[in-house]
């Protein structure tokens, strides 16, 4: 009689331990089927992009081109040794699939992220991977069209003359503008991140306004180290990255997390 307690105590314990453990596998389960998924949808759209590559690198070569015919010089670009510029073509596939897959990759692994919140912050997911997806394009078209071309022409144009030309290689242009498009597509996420840290309450409107000064210094920072040495160029990006965390400001005022009115007045 005295031990029946005893074994019904233990019960609930046990039972909550394999709740646990199962908890833990069911988010390992999740974690690899959101990357299974991810790395298939990134090979179906390289596989279908390498199809266009060549088209796809001619766009890319569009700001180079401009700057060789307004200097009048030859329109083409080098590779130095037999295999470069079937490897470069290949690699401007597999990157242009990066791109394309983007939706679908950043809602395979939202969705793993998003499992461990609310309901509520559950029903912004495809909010979040829409506008994600729609900034890193705006992003990146933005640095590429309209930064690129000029830092491209104040580093070709005025360090070239009789004594040196630029014969650039197909395979370090592509390295370098698919750097460029990768961190201008990144940094147009500041108000996404903004917005995220708001709903979790990490944030408020008030604190990211108050430290906007401080804001200014690294946007410029990080302005200088992703443009080349062009107070235009550095510029360029600065001005759409300060716009851009007024906007996040003004996401995290009308959707941050709501605090307590106690909190509030011990905050104040």
């Amino acid at each position: 009689m005295s031990r029946e307690p005893d074994a019904g105590a233990q019960a609930p314990e046990n039972s909550a331990a394999d709740q646990g453990v199962m908890g833990i596998i069911d988010h390992i389960r999740e974690l690899r089927n959101a990357v299974v998924f991810s790395v298939i949808a990134i090979a179906v759209c390289s596989g279908v992009m390498l199809y266009f590559a060549g088209d796809i690198f001619r766009v890319l070569m569009l700001p180079i081109m401009e700057i060789y015919e307004r200097l009048g010089q030859e329109q083409r670009l080098i590779f130095t040794s037999p295999p470069e510029g079937f490897i470069t073509y290949i690699k401007v596939g597999l990157f242009a699939g990066f791109l394309t897959a983007t939706p679908f990759w950043m809602y395979f692994l939202g969705r793993f992220v998003w499992l461990g919140l609310r309901a509520l912050e559950k029903r912004f997911l495809l909010a979040f991977v829409g506008v994600g997806s729609f900034l890193f394009v705006i992003g990146g078209a933005f640095g590429y069209f309209k930064i690129f071309p000029l830092g491209l022409s104040f580093l070709i144009e005025n360090y070239q003359g009789e004594s040196l030309k630029a014969l650039i290689s197909i395979r370090e242009y592509f390295s370098f503008s698919t750097k460029l498009i990768i961190a201008f597509g990144t940094a147009f996420q500041l108000p996404l991140v903004m917005f995220f840290l708001g709903r979790v309450g990490l944030v408020t409107w008030r604190g990211l306004l108050r430290g906007f000064r401080w804001a200014i210094v690294v946007i410029f920072i990080a302005a200088a180290v992703l443009t080349p040495p062009d107070v235009a160029t550095q510029i360029g990006l600065a001005i759409p990255l300060m716009l851009l965390y007024m906007t996040g400001v003004l996401a995290v005022a009308i959707f941050g997390k709501r605090r307590p009115a106690a909190e509030k007045t011990t905050a104040e």
